[in-house]
């Protein structure tokens, strides 16, 4: 349990989220190194969660489908309120089987790979044991296997079809200045440097897109 203080006082009388922290927010995210920032992006917090929305960062800013679970347990210790705070990030690497990282993302939360990662383990293949677990389902009878890799090369995952979805991720008052505008939008990767125009009726057609 968790005990707090709310000031103003009326704003525990709100009876949905939306009264209270209003119906849109933004997740920004900055990576930096030796205090020298490398990328920055914004993303609309639809789902209104953590963990959810730094997800859906990743998959549409970063272009990279990946899969988080979190774990956070507070104790009763002023000196020590977090108890437990562990998180497992997988992400699929260029040309992979999306339909399979699918079923990694859904079992990532099943209670039996949530119980291992809460779990007290001092062993080292801890780690190892959940991925075991992950894709346990399919995997052959010897568990994970090691297979040759080739050689490595940079491969970027952009593609216009990507762009639609950074597109749809914008709130609606910038989508309308774009209109205003009437001009093409420009849109650079922050991995590849490659550059994208669309026309105004390609980010029509894209909002217009159901997913």
């Amino acid at each position: 349990a968790s005990r707090g203080l709310i000031s103003p006082p009326h704003l525990d009388q709100a009876e949905e989220l939306d009264a209270l922290y209003g119906a849109e927010g933004e997740l920004q995210l900055i990576r930096s190194r030796e205090g020298k920032i490398l990328s920055s992006g914004t993303v609309a917090c639809c789902f209104q969660d953590v963990v959810a929305d730094l997800v859906h960062y990743l998959c549409i800013s970063d272009q990279v489908e990946s899969a988080m679970l979190v774990l956070i347990q507070l104790s009763n210790h002023p000196e020590h309120p977090v108890a437990l705070c562990r998180g497992l990030l997988i992400q699929a690497l260029p040309g992979g089987d999306l339909n399979r990282f699918q079923q990694w993302r859904e079992r990532l939360s099943s209670p039996l790979v949530r119980g291992l990662l809460a779990r007290e383990e001092e062993s080292d293949n801890h780690l190892e044991n959940i991925l075991h677990k992950l894709i346990e389902p399919e995997a052959m009878p010897a568990g994970l296997s090691v297979v040759d890799a080739g050689q490595p090369r940079f491969v970027c995952t952009c593609s216009p079809v990507k762009l639609g979805a950074v597109l749809r991720s914008l709130p609606y008052t910038e989508r309308m200045d774009i209109v205003k505008k009437k001009e093409p939008v420009s849109i650079t990767c922050h991995f590849c440097r490659k550059q994208y125009a669309l026309s105004i009726d390609d980010c029509i057609a894209a909002w217009n897109e159901k997913v």
